[in-house]
């Protein structure tokens, strides 16, 4: 009871489940930012959560248990119906809850919006919707941490576009906003759960 206490407290939107993905609390900060309802969700699988993931796919045990083993910590996309049928930008971050003996029980999930920005240092890019350089460095340093002081190796793959250029000088730029937001698309159908996309500036992109 004094956990739920703690939790009903804070700020962050916070979404708690057991190792099965059945849900067993929802604080009040999650309630208002997901236009749900705590009673009407307790023992519902997490499918049943107004969000989606790349592709429109839901949230289930399995990804939630990848998202929490690359590191404990994980951001992706996830975009939550606001009951009139406009959607956010919302970043994920799963932690595992462990009992005395230091088995996995469940999952804590924390969830807070994005806000788009023109500048590319920013969350999220407002062509593509991919998280910006800010947020993969953040994502970068806590990584390497987390490699230093674990077992858990991490890939980075860096991206571009070859002669980019040329096809905003020959095809005009709208051409070139079209060709990034299709690759962003295409890459972002490919990503396995616990895999981040990241656009750092012009037709720059991680993974």
């Amino acid at each position: 009871m004094q956990a739920e206490w703690v939790l009903a407290g804070i700020p962050s939107a916070v979404v708690c489940v057991d190792i099965e993905g059945h849900i067993r609390y929802i604080n009040s900060a999650a309630e208002r930012l997901l236009f749900c309802n705590h009673d009407s969700l307790i023992d519902a699988p997490m499918c049943s959560l107004p969000v989606r993931g790349a592709g429109g796919v839901v949230l289930t045990a399995d990804a939630v248990a990848a998202l929490a083993a690359s590191g404990n910590e994980a951001a992706i996309r996830l975009q939550a119906g606001q009951g009139d049928n406009s959607e956010q930008q919302l970043i994920l971050r799963v932690n595992t809850v462990n009992d005395g003996d230091g088995h996995c029980v469940g999952y804590s999930l924390l969830l807070s919006g994005l806000e788009a920005s023109g500048d590319s240092d920013q969350a999220l890019d407002p062509l593509t919707s991919l998280m910006g350089r800010r947020e993969f460095e953040r994502r970068i340093d806590n990584l390497v941490n987390d490699a230093a002081v674990s077992s858990r190796t991490h890939a980075l793959l860096y991206i571009d576009i070859d002669q980019f250029k040329l096809i905003n000088d020959t095809s005009g730029h709208g051409a070139g906003d079209n060709l990034i937001k299709a690759v962003a698309d295409c890459l972002q159908s490919e990503l396995f759960a616990g895999d981040l996309l990241y656009r750092l500036g012009g037709d720059e992109r991680t993974t």
